[in-house]
């Protein structure tokens, strides 16, 4: 094997690793976004169902912001920069939501965003992962 195949090897591996990662991240999205959605606050245990999925929502974008800060985040500035500036309304947000002097519809209005650009970045990566592999049939 020539090291420029070594090399690819390699890019392809990290490429399948960040899809993973996002599939993970979209799913907890979905999860979070739809138990906000199902909570019902003017029924029976609606505001319990609330608060813990608020709570979850809150973990997630702390876990994000965490991600974010790490040096070896391989995301562009401005996209960390974006998304870090939501993580911060979101905690600011969800404390109005908990006192009862704000909804939580816009909550659910940013982790639908999130979720449409892992969809569509996955989508992205799916088809140049398929390109690269029709190349490497071609190369052979």
């Amino acid at each position: 094997m020539t090291a420029q195949q070594i090399a690819h090897k390699k890019y392809l591996n990290s490429q399948r690793e960040l899809a993973s990662d996002k599939a993970v991240e979209l799913r907890v999205f979905a999860s979070i976004t739809s138990k906000m959605r199902a909570a019902d606050t003017n029924e029976i245990g609606g505001m319990s169902k609330l608060a813990e999925a608020l709570y979850d929502n809150v973990k997630l974008w702390n876990l994000l912001l965490i991600d974010l800060t790490n040096p070896e985040n391989p995301l562009p500035l401005d996209l960390k920069t974006s998304i870090i500036s939501l993580s911060e309304f979101t905690q600011k947000h969800t404390v109005k939501v908990m006192a009862g002097r704000a909804t939580h519809d816009v909550l659910i209005d940013i982790n639908q965003a999130m979720i449409d650009g892992l969809r569509q970045s996955r989508s992205i990566q799916a088809m140049a992962n398929n390109q690269t592999h029709e190349q490497e049939i071609e190369a052979a």
